[in-house]
C-alpha cells in the first residue's frame, strides 16, 4: 500500500506545483495585460491605416512627367515671347520671328524668292500658330504654374481677350502679327485696281462726280449733305438687289441669296475674289461650304453671265 500512497502523494505534489506555476503565469499575464491597458494599448488590436497613412513614393515616372510639364511650359513661354516682343525703334526686322518669316520666303536653293502662292500659305501658318499661342496665354483652360499663368476665369473672358487683341493682334500694333499681316496682304490682287481692266481711274472719277456734282452732289461748301448721302446709300442698295436679280436670272444654276451676298470683287484675308473676267465674260464664283462638315472639303460654283448682262455689270 505504500507504493500506492506514494504515487498519490507524488501526484498531489506535482498537481500543487503545476497549479503554482499556472497561477504564476496567469499573474504575470494579468500584470502584462494591466500594464498594456494602463498605457492605452490593446494587445489584441491591430494597427489601423488611419493611424499610419501610407506615404506615396515618388517614382521615376512621376519625376519624368513633372519634368515634361515644366519643359512644355518653358517652350510655351519662349514662343509667347517671340510672338509678343515689341519692335526696336519701330523696325519689324529687329525681331526673330519676323526675320524667320523672311527666311521662309527664300527658295530652297537660295537663288530666288518663293512665289506668293507658296509663301503666303507659310505666313498663314505662322499667323495661325501665333494666334493660338496668344489665346492660350490670356485664356488657358488649365494653369501653367511654371509661367505663373492662372486658368481662365468663369466670367470676364471677353474683356481679357479684347485687351490682348488690341495690344498684340491688330494691324498697327508694334508686335510681330502686325508685320505678318502686312506681308501676307502685300500686293494682293484687286479686280478694280488692275490696270488691265481700266477701272481704277474710272472709279475715282465716278467718286469725284458723285461728291462734287452741282445739282445732287454728296458734298456742299459746308461739308457732307447727309440727306443726299442717305439717298445715295439707298440707291446703292437698290443697285445691289438689281445686280443680284441679273445673276439670279442669267447666271445659269439658281444661286442662294447668301452665296451672292458673300461675293467680293477683290481678295480678302479670308477668301479669294468672286468676280473674274474670262473670254470677255464676267464669271461669278461662289464658295459653298455645305458639305464641309461631312467631307472636310469645300467646292466652288462658277456662273458665267451672257454678254448683255456682262456689259451692264462691267
Amino acid at each position: 500500500m505504500r507504493p500506492q500512497s506514494f504515487a498519490i502523494r507524488s501526484f498531489s505534489d506535482n498537481d500543487d506545483s503545476d497549479r503554482s506555476e499556472n497561477s504564476t503565469d496567469d499573474s504575470d499575464s494579468r500584470d502584462e495585460c494591466g500594464s498594456d491597458l494602463d498605457n492605452g494599448n490593446d494587445p489584441d488590436s491591430e494597427p489601423h491605416e488611419e493611424d499610419n497613412p501610407p506615404q506615396k513614393a515618388t517614382t521615376t515616372t512621376d519625376v519624368a512627367k513633372s519634368l515634361d510639364e515644366t519643359l512644355a511650359d518653358l517652350t510655351l513661354g519662349f514662343v509667347h515671347f517671340l510672338a509678343t516682343e515689341e519692335y526696336d525703334e519701330g523696325r519689324p526686322s529687329s525681331k526673330l520671328l519676323i526675320y524667320f518669316s523672311c527666311v521662309l520666303g527664300i527658295s530652297a536653293n537660295g537663288t530666288t524668292f518663293a512665289r506668293p502662292l507658296n509663301y503666303t500659305s507659310q505666313l498663314s501658318g505662322l499667323i495661325y500658330c501665333a494666334r493660338l499661342i496668344l489665346l492660350e496665354s490670356v485664356l488657358p483652360r488649365f494653369a501653367h504654374p511654371t509661367l505663373e499663368w492662372s486658368a481662365r476665369p468663369s466670367s470676364g473672358q471677353l474683356d481679357k481677350l479684347k485687351q490682348m487683341r488690341i495690344e498684340k493682334m491688330c494691324l498697327g500694333s508694334p508686335a510681330p502679327l502686325d508685320e505678318l499681316f502686312s506681308l501676307r496682304e502685300y500686293r494682293r490682287y484687286s479686280f478694280v485696281s488692275d490696270p488691265a481692266n481700266g477701272l481704277s481711274d474710272d472709279y475715282l472719277e465716278l467718286s469725284r462726280i458723285a461728291c462734287l456734282a452741282t445739282n445732287d452732289g454728296l458734298m456742299t461748301d459746308d461739308g457732307w449733305d447727309y440727306v443726299a448721302v442717305r439717298q445715295y446709300v439707298s440707291l446703292y442698295r437698290e443697285l445691289q438687289r438689281l445686280n443680284m436679280l441679273l445673276i439670279y436670272l442669267h447666271g445659269g444654276s439658281t444661286p442662294r441669296g447668301t452665296d451672292l451676298l458673300a461675293v467680293t470683287h477683290r481678295n480678302t484675308p479670308d477668301a479669294r475674289r468672286g468676280v473674274c473676267v474670262y473670254a470677255n465674260t464676267i464669271a461669278v464664283i461662289s464658295q459653298v461650304n455645305k458639305a464641309r462638315r461631312t467631307t472636310n472639303k469645300e467646292f466652288y460654283v462658277v456662273r458665267f453671265l451672257d454678254k448683255y448682262t456682262t456689259r451692264i455689270m462691267y
